[in-house]
């Protein structure tokens, strides 16, 4: 989680991001109220509008391309406390995510970002 008031470099041009993700609700005065998920701020980045892939190597390879180059700026924001991960959606035929090969676990853990996977079988009932 990346608290709202991110530093300069930490935009959409860097990042090619909608910025800080927040949810909105309706109080019972009829005011909408925005708020984040988390209590520190929310900010993420996806690969949905840019890669045309199934394959999850392919997504996860062309965020780390889009991240590689701000590697000392990342690191610094991890050493202040943020958290930061590759939170990854997964389906298949099986109980096993997706493979990874050995690059792109290094290219992250270089970055100093975890790799989490949440894969669902689809051939269960």
């Amino acid at each position: 989680a990346i608290k709202t008031s991110s530093p300069p470099f930490l935009n959409t041009q860097n990042f090619k991001s909608d910025g800080v993700t927040t949810f909105a609700k309706v109080n019972k005065m009829g005011k909408v109220q925005e708020h984040s998920p988390y209590r520190g701020g929310l900010w993420t980045m996806s690969s949905e509008h840019w890669v045309d892939s199934p394959c999850l190597e392919t997504h996860l390879d062309w965020l780390l391309s889009q991240l590689d180059p701000l590697a000392d700026k990342i690191r610094d924001l991890i050493t202040t406390g943020i958290t930061v991960d590759f939170f990854c959606f997964s389906e298949g035929a099986t109980d096993t995510p997706p493979a990874l090969p050995r690059s792109i676990r290094e290219r992250a853990d270089a970055l100093g970002i975890p790799i989490e996977i949440d894969h669902y079988n689809t051939e269960q009932c």
